[in-house]
Parts: structure tokens; C-alpha cells; sequence
């Protein structure tokens, strides 16, 4: 199953049995599209996978304005990174004439940290899944609390706000360490193992299906990135999870039913899924944009990067429960029309090319055609997936949520910079020594 691909050269391990070397060889070519192509790959995967065969095969009358919002957004992510990829292999073609095209240095930057990428890995995995499911289990992001029928622990909940983002985190420590060659492909596979199942006992307690929904595609998209699995194997997931739908429904049905929150009896499985429904409710919007005192760019980062204990007269901010009340609903739930058609909706046509633009270029000066990467990168790229390019995100509340993510990461960033130092400080010492004492450096 694992296709890993990086640079060539040989790591010293400090445990055999944590340690498999990536092997060599081409990508697979749907890993050279998609890191050629991220953000529109990223963009394109939901549409292609669930929502336009939904359309195409139900004969949805709003077809023409499904497509033509996402090739607005298709067109600003594929223009730039068109743009991009030729600039990049123009480059490379340079260098390689002139004979200064470096080896992919991701084997040896990954490295630059020791031993300590392998275990922060665990221990932010660990901690981000065990805080996941304790606030589960005291209510916090339950339905129940959602609707005011319990309280939940201002510990628990503090706890939850400052490592929500940890597992998504841990996910993309753990690829880290599976590139650099300090885990085994079964221990890769037990830790990303415990994150699922932590994130399914979470959907359990809170009877929540979504966030878990939206977690498990983000993995793919990071696993598929990454070069970890390949395709068809993402296919075949796929095909599981939807066996397995109506059955995770029906007991999500009944475990709300026996908290004593109404269920409708006339949505189905499988009515759920279809998702080009929940688009088209768009066309219902009578004025784009929308104004329904949304954030914008500036505000996003207000929120994002400033915690509430240093701005508490911030309003809260619940864009799914604004576009319900907007279409009729209660302020007991939520509704979006999927990331790329609310930011349609609440920012307009022009809005939208310019927010998948900037997001394109984000994601080109992050992964930089996949060479070279870093812990950081691959962090960040991980947020992306499961912010702003989500496949059931909504704009803007999850884009702020995964800045409040990158900050609750920055002390997990300073760690390992100070392992680094740590380890090229001890290096230093060994080559010093063996100077001293005519040996050769090991």
C-alpha cells in the first residue's frame, strides 16, 4: 500500500522496529497531479467523487448552476497553479542544464529533528484524541449541547478549544515520521488507527456524523498527497464507507431520539448524501452576496490568530445557523451550501475566484511541487485540507478554526526547533571529538 517517494540517501535508524526506509522510484501519477496540482485536485476531488454524479445521475434541474459556480473556483485555482507549474519547470530545466539541480532533500530535512519528530507525534496524536473523546463524553460540540438540553465543563471545553486541532496535527506529524523513515508501515497504520477511531467514538458520543465525515476526507486527501496510499485504495475506502452509511445513520437516529432530540422521519441514508441538493438550495438566495454579518479577510485573522481571552467582546460566530435561519430554519441547526458555494453566496462571483486564487498560491509556496518538504509544510497542508479546501467546511467558520489550529501548533513547532538545535549541537560534539582523537566523524 505504501508508495512513499523523497529523497535517496540512507537514514540511520535508532530502532529497527520503528524504522522502514521510504522506497525508491517514481510516484504514482495521480501523486504527480496532485502535487503538481493541490489545491485544484483538492477542489475538484468532491465534485468529481460525490456531488456532479449525484447531479447528473438524479437529473437535478440546478445542474448548469452547480457546475458553473465550481468552475469559477476551478478556473482561479487551475490558472494559478498552471502559472506556477510552468515557472517551476522552466526553473528546474535551468538548473538542470547548468548541473544545479539539488537531490530532494526531504529525507534529510525531516531528520533534522531526531528521534523527537517520531515521538512528538505520538504524543500530540495522543493527547489531541484523548482530549477529543473526554469532551465528547462530557458534551462539548454534542447536538445536546447544541441545542441547550446540557451543559458542558468550561475545563473540558477550554481544553477541547486549545487542542481541537491536534489530531489533524498528529495525522500529519505521523506522515513526517513515515517520510523521514522513523516508523514502520504498521506503526504508521496502528497511530492512524487510533486517531479514526478516536474521531469515531467522538461522532458516537456527540451524534455527530459530520465532523467525522470531514476528518476521515481530509486524511484521504493527506494520505493520497503524501504518497501513503494510493488511488484505488481511496476508492475502496470510499466504497466502505458508503456501505456502511445507512447503518452509522440509523444509530446516529437513535442516539439522538434517546436524548430527546427530534429526528425527521422523512430524510433517509442516502438522502443525506445527496449533497447536490444541499448546492442547489443556493439558487434560493434571492441577493449574492449575502450579507449576513459574516467576517471578512481582516476579521478572519482577528478571530483566528487572537485568543478570545484578549478580545472577549467578539461576537460568536455560527454561519450555519445564519443561512439556516436565512432559508426558514430554527437557530437550533445549521445548513451551508458545501465550502465553494457559500463562499459563493456570502461573497459573490468576484469574492470567490480571488479567495481560491489566494488559496492556490498558498498551496503552491507550501508544497513547492512536493520537494524539499518539511514537518512545517506538511502541517500546514494538512490544515488546508481540513479548513478552507474541507469537503463539508463552511465558509468562513472553519478557515478561522484552522488558524486557531496553526496557533494551538506553534509551541509543538518550537519543540522540535529546539530538539534540532539540540541534535546538530550533539553532532557538532561527536565530529569535535572524533577530531580530537583522530577517528573519523561517523
Amino acid at each position: 500500500m505504501d508508495t512513499l517517494s523523497g529523497a535517496r540517501e540512507a537514514h540511520a535508524p535508532s530502532s529497527e522496529d520503528d524504522v522502514a526506509t521510504a522506497p525508491a522510484g517514481r510516484p504514482p501519477r495521480f501523486q504527480r497531479l496532485f502535487r503538481s496540482f493541490p489545491i485544484s485536485v483538492a477542489l475538484a476531488l468532491p465534485y468529481v467523487v460525490l456531488i456532479l454524479p449525484q447531479a447528473v445521475w438524479n437529473d437535478n434541474e440546478h445542474l448548469g448552476f452547480i457546475v458553473g459556480v465550481f468552475a469559477i473556483a476551478l478556473a482561479a485555482t487551475l490558472f494559478v497553479e498552471l502559472l506556477i507549474a510552468i515557472a517551476r519547470s522552466s526553473r528546474i530545466d535551468r538548473q538542470r542544464e547548468r548541473g544545479e539541480l539539488r537531490p530532494d532533500a526531504t529525507l534529510a530535512r525531516l531528520n533534522e529533528y531526531g528521534p523527537a519528530l517520531r515521538r512528538v507525534a505520538f504524543v500530540v496524536t495522543a493527547v489531541g484524541v484523548a482530549v477529543g473523546v473526554l469532551s465528547a463524553a462530557a458534551g462539548v460540540g454534542s447536538i445536546q449541547s447544541q441545542i441547550g438540553l446540557v451543559a458542558v465543563s468550561a475545563p473540558l471545553a477550554m481544553a477541547s478549544a486549545l487542542v481541537g486541532g491536534w489530531p489533524t496535527v498528529g495525522v500529519a506529524l505521523l506522515i513526517a515520521a513515515r517520510l523521514a523513515g522513523q516508523l514502520s508501515v504498521r506503526t504508521f497504520w496502528i497511530w492512524i488507527g487510533v486517531v479514526v477511531l478516536g474521531q469515531g467514538i467522538e461522532a458516537y458520543l456527540t451524534a455527530l456524523t459530520a465532523s467525522l465525515m470531514a476528518f476521515a476526507t481530509s486524511l484521504m486527501m493527506m494520505l493520497l498527497l503524501f504518497g501513503v496510499i494510493r488511488i484505488r485504495y481511496a476508492v475502496i475506502a470510499l466504497l466502505v464507507v458508503l456501505v456502511a452509511w445507512p447503518l452509522a445513520f440509523d444509530i446516529r437516529n437513535e442516539l439522538r431520539q434517546s436524548t430527546g432530540v427530534a429526528v425527521s422521519t422523512q430524510v433517509g441514508a442516502f438522502d443525506r448524501l445527496r449533497f447536490d441538493e444541499q448546492i442547489a438550495r443556493a439558487t434560493e438566495v434571492t441577493e449574492v452576496p449575502l450579507d449576513l454579518g459574516q467576517p471578512g479577510p481582516i476579521e478572519m485573522l482577528r478571530y483566528g490568530l487572537v485568543p478570545r481571552a484578549l478580545d472577549p467582546e467578539r461576537p460568536p460566530i455560527s454561519t450555519g445557523i445564519k443561512i439556516n435561519m436565512y432559508l426558514g430554519g430554527s437557530a437550533t441547526s445549521t445548513y451551508t451550501f458545501l465550502p465553494v458555494t457559500t463562499t459563493y453566496v456570502l461573497g459573490g462571483p468576484v469574492y470567490l475566484l480571488l479567495w481560491y486564487a489566494f488559496w492556490a498560491l498558498i498551496g503552491a509556496v507550501i508544497l513547492r511541487g512536493g520537494r524539499d518538504l518539511s514537518v512545517l509544510r506538511i502541517v500546514l497542508m494538512g490544515l488546508v485540507f481540513s479548513g478552507p479546501l474541507g469537503w463539508f467546511s463552511t465558509f468562513p467558520d472553519r478557515t478561522i478554526g484552522v488558524l486557531q489550529f496553526f496557533v494551538s501548533f506553534l509551541p509543538v513547532m518550537l519543540f522540535l526547533l529546539l530538539e534540532k538545535t539540540a541534535v546538530k549541537r550533539r553532532a557538532a560534539r561527536r565530529e569535535a571529538k572524533a577530531a580530537a582523537s583522530g577517528e573519523e566523524p561517523s
